[in-house]
């Protein structure tokens, strides 16, 4: 991923400046790029330096895909328009209806615990071990 790349840069353009790169993609409207590249020693030089583009350096990160998460009840593998299990706090596990006008208090963010039954983490962390098992089994079932 390269971020903060000027929204006047396409991915053609990126692609032209950069002969390793194979696939450039824009993330949604953000200045975020998602990068293919064609071997490993390039890879492994623009994730150290970044890469240069159009009079500009981005700098470059490694891709975590995120597996889906229902933004009700902080569990994987199905999201919230299709679940039926109680709302959660996705950083302190608290179970209560959270809206605008009640949102969650801000010692939440101070004592972080995950909704899937660990400590000492929000739900969305790649700490997290649910994250990584939801992730392995996705892999899996695309084999």
């Amino acid at each position: 991923m390269a971020k903060f790349v000027p929204q006047s840069t396409t991915p053609d353009d990126i692609r032209k400046s950069n002969s390793s790169i194979l696939e450039a993609k824009r993330y949604r409207k953000s200045g975020t790029v998602k990068l293919l590249f064609g071997n490993a020693l390039f890879r492994d030089k623009a994730l150290k330096l970044g890469i240069y583009v159009e009079y500009t350096c981005p700098k470059v990160t490694e891709f975590r895909e995120v597996p889906k998460r229902s933004f009700n009840c902080q569990c994987f593998d199905h999201l919230a328009r299709n679940c039926t299990n109680e709302v959660k706090c996705s950083r302190c596990a608290g179970s209560r209806e959270l809206t605008k006008e009640n949102p969650c208090s801000v010692e939440c963010v101070l004592y972080a615990l995950c909704p899937n039954g660990h400590k000492a983490h929000p739900s969305c962390s790649f700490r997290c071990s649910a994250v990584e098992k939801a992730l392995l089994q996705r892999k899996d079932g695309n084999k």
